[in-house]
């Protein structure tokens, strides 16, 4: 709209009245590209930190799994899947197969579920004080890295502000081709955006680290542990 404004009064005046020509733009482009890249390398970083940390998770459940006893895995697999449901995309994981009613009641009662589920593995297990360190360790390293980008990032207003006014600058030098400069500037921008929101997802959510992926492998290792121990 702003760009066929722009263009019409170009045409009908000639523009001689305001002609700043399209060099503050030109430079204008730099600060805000520079911070879209910014966001985007900082989102890639973010992403990579976590799942770093969902491998380090599925990691340090799989070696506590391998330290206790048959009868204390289905307690492991259900500490394994309270962390999917808090991280993972696809949501509330099923326990009442694994879990008797007791449990299972004292567990969705809880403030904290996976921390019960974990206390649950310490005392029905000899797991190792120092494995299960590393899990809560590893869910530790999760936490901070799924903290979500800050609000208010101004790269998408700055943006929509600068193409807005775009066409002040270009219209002398592009005339009636402005409508094709800013479209081709616009898909620019709006590729560097779009690939830094899609760094900045967290986690499960569509686009982010694969949680379930990840630590499926686990929970198929644990349900066929648990399958061995009651067939034994």
């Amino acid at each position: 709209a702003s760009a066929l404004v722009v263009t019409l009064l170009w045409a009908l005046t000639g523009w001689s009245w305001f002609d700043l020509g399209p060099w503050p733009w030109a430079l204008g482009a730099v600060p805000i590209a520079l911070l879209g890249l910014g966001r985007l390398l900082a989102g890639q970083a973010r992403r990579q930190r976590a799942h770093d940390a969902i491998v380090e998770l599925g990691t340090a459940f799989s070696a506590l799994s391998h330290s206790v006893p048959a009868s204390s895995k289905s307690a492991v697999l259900a500490a394994l899947r309270l962390a999917r449901t808090r991280y993972g995309r696809e949501g509330l994981q099923p326990l009442d197969d694994i879990l008797d009613d007791a449990t299972l009641a004292d567990i969705r009662q809880a403030e904290d579920p996976l921390l019960v589920a974990l206390d649950a593995v310490s005392a029905r297990s000899a797991a190792s004080k120092a494995q299960l360190d590393q899990v809560h360790a590893a869910l530790a390293r999760v936490d901070g890295a799924s903290v979500p980008e800050p609000a208010g990032f101004p790269t998408t207003s700055l943006t929509a502000l600068y193409l807005m006014t775009l066409p002040v600058g270009l219209v002398t030098t592009t005339g009636w081709w402005t409508f094709a400069a800013i479209a081709g500037v616009s898909l620019a921008f709006m590729a560097l955006e779009s690939a830094a929101d899609g760094a900045s997802r967290n986690l499960g959510l569509e686009g982010g680290v694969p949680v379930d992926r990840i630590l499926d492998t686990v929970d198929r290792s644990l349900l066929r542990a648990i399958s061995k121990g009651k067939t034994s």
